[in-house]
């Protein structure tokens, strides 16, 4: 397994999840060889060991010992907090004031994720971590921001009118502090195909708003390692998943040991591949659901979300492969 990480030199527009990281890496694949190769690829995720795996793109900061501290999804447990223990009304409202906090907590350092795929730590256990120590389980590296932009004439490279009017719009923006950045996991036997396109898209940037600058990060990779039990009974997902029929199918006959989150995406096939096309949606479990182990290599499909034809030269491929790791559930 290795970790790549991202040390901004530009704002960022695009947020890094998994299944827009894997589209950018294989169309700088596709840039760099020659169609076959890409094919390849893409038939490798029918069987159980795809090419490569991508994880989404998650914060790092700096560490007190210096290094990087690696920060990961909160798994969604289901969160149980006793309020009948409350011996007053004033110490059940302050633990629904903990708990609503809580909900905003989106990240756990890898130490607290390590524990939790141990089954050492449940959901209570990093409720009461994160009341006793909030700044533990902050994180304010990463500021948006709304941009206001022109559009620009390219006849006349001023700002275009219409009706008499200049052409105004905003964009939402990602700025980092310096020594924070993102960081995402890939696996795989073929990542030299990876390596590849990292070098490529160091340079021409990653999602939106490359033509001007945005995007840019040195690229930073070594290998990486997380300890996960040997026997397992559960999974967590560091990626958007998109479930097999025969995976939904095993999920249900253990549906006590499912806590998660669904989120539909949708968009258009970027413009360095064709004039613009809206892609079919998908709906995904997000990162940090946790599901049954189904002891399987690989989770998940490729979703075909436009078919070749018309101006389009070739099928766009949704990627709904799962980067999970083995969890272990807490014996209370």
């Amino acid at each position: 397994m290795k970790i790549v990480s991202l040390k901004p030199r530009s704002s960022l527009i695009t947020e890094l999840r998994s299944d827009t990281l894997w589209g950018l890496i294989i169309t700088a694949i596709a840039r760099i060889y020659p169609e076959a190769v890409v094919q390849e690829i893409i038939e490798s995720y029918a069987g159980d060991h795809p090419f490569f795996q991508v994880s989404s793109a998650f914060p790092f900061r700096p560490s007190d010992q210096g290094g990087k501290t690696y920060l990961f999804p909160k798994p969604l447990f289901h969160t149980n907090i006793d309020l009948k223990s409350c011996t007053g009304k004033q110490e059940g409202l302050e633990k629904l004031q903990h708990m609503k906090a809580f909900k905003h907590i989106r990240y756990v350092s890898k130490k607290v994720f390590q524990q939790v795929l141990g089954g050492t730590l449940t959901d209570n256990d990093i409720f009461e971590k994160a009341k006793n120590n909030p700044e533990g389980f902050s994180f304010n590296g990463i500021k948006e921001l709304t941009v206001q932009h022109n559009t620009i004439d390219r006849r006349t490279w001023t700002t275009l009118e219409v009706n008499e009017k200049g052409q105004l719009y905003t964009s939402r923006e990602q700025f980092f502090r310096q020594e924070y950045g993102l960081f995402f996991l890939v696996r795989g036997a073929k990542l030299n195909y990876v390596d590849s396109a990292l070098r490529l898209l160091q340079h021409t940037g990653f999602g939106g708003g490359i033509s001007v600058g945005k995007g840019l990060f040195d690229v930073e990779v070594e290998d990486f390692s997380i300890r996960e039990p040997e026997t397992a009974d559960r999974v967590i997902t560091l990626s958007l998943y998109s479930p097999t029929a025969d995976e939904l199918s095993g999920f249900g006959a253990a549906k006590e040991h499912m806590s998660y989150d669904l989120e539909f995406r949708k968009g258009s096939i970027g413009r360095n591949l064709s004039p613009r096309h809206e892609k079919d949606g998908v709906l995904m479990f997000r990162e940090g659901s946790v599901l049954p182990s189904l002891s399987r290599e690989r989770y998940g499909r490729l979703i075909k979300v436009r078919s070749r034809g018309g101006d389009l030269g070739h099928d766009i491929f949704h990627n709904g492969i799962s980067f999970h790791l083995n969890l272990r559930t807490p014996v209370l």
